[in-house]
């Protein structure tokens, strides 16, 4: 089985960048880690299976780390571009967030509706 890089790079990440990132990892600052509200967050998906399967855990941790946020999850996208995925298919794919936003938003505004009618009959703001 061939391995992806350079035995070079490899050595040079594991005895170099590791222990760099590490260091660097103590004396940055906590403070200065996020903004306090992200809204939004991007991630692109390269084409292999294998780096799907590990980008799973990844990206579980993002949405609940921030379930404020919107995560966008760029795989049709990259794989149309890298020849590996039909136009209809990216289409499709596309349709469905759009289906998953609309969905979102009446969702919000029938919770916002439900409120307002439960604060009338209270008679105050909750």
């Amino acid at each position: 089985m061939k391995s992806r890089g350079s035995t070079r790079l490899r050595l040079a990440d594991r005895y170099v960048g590791i222990p760099l990132l590490a260091i660097l990892g103590l004396l940055r600052r906590r403070a200065s880690q996020l903004p306090p509200a992200v809204l939004s967050i991007g991630v692109m998906k390269t084409t292999a299976i294998g780096d799907t399967v590990l980008l799973s855990g990844a990206l579980h941790d993002l949405a609940a780390a921030h379930p404020q946020a919107q995560l966008t999850f760029s795989s049709a996208l990259a794989s149309y571009e890298n020849g590996k995925l039909d136009f209809a298919t990216l289409l499709d794919a596309q349709r469905q967030i759009r289906q998953a936003k609309q969905s979102q938003i009446k969702a919000q505004l029938e919770a916002q509706m439900r409120l307002a009618e439960i604060e009338k009959l209270l008679g105050e703001e909750l």
